[in-house]
This record gives structure tokens, sequence and C-alpha cells, in this order.
């Protein structure tokens, strides 16, 4: 894990500003959709997940159910 940003303030309408090199090596845009989650691995933590990651997890599991159930 790398040093961490901040610390950042939570807005009013809960929202935080991710700094532009983390967006980068995320390969995030402004507008894009991400889903954020808790992280059990790490308690106490959240994470930001790219939408086309989550699609393709959903895509790769329903692969291996497909493959599974015939």
């Amino acid at each position: 894990m790398d040093t961490p940003y901040g610390p950042k303030e939570i807005t009013k309408n809960r929202q935080v500003a991710l700094p532009k090199d983390l967006m980068d090596r995320a390969h995030l845009e402004p507008y894009d959709k991400v889903y954020v989650a808790w992280n059990d691995a790490l308690p106490g933590t959240l994470v930001v997940i790219p939408i086309e990651m989550v699609s393709e997890w959903i895509r790769l599991g329903r692969q291996a159910y497909e493959a599974t159930n015939r």
C-alpha cells in the first residue's frame, strides 16, 4: 500500500475528492462510474472499484457457472 493522501475532508454531500495521481494510476476520469465497498481484508478501509472491473468479475462468474452446470 502506498503512503496515504490526506487527510481529505468529506463534504456535507458525502463526497471526497480523489487526488489526480491516484485517478491517473487507476485510469479513472471525471464522471467514470465506480463501486465503493467495505474492505474486510483491511478493517476500517474502503475500496474504490472501477465499474469495468466489476463487469469483468460478473462475466467471469457467469462463465464459471455455465462451465460447471453443463
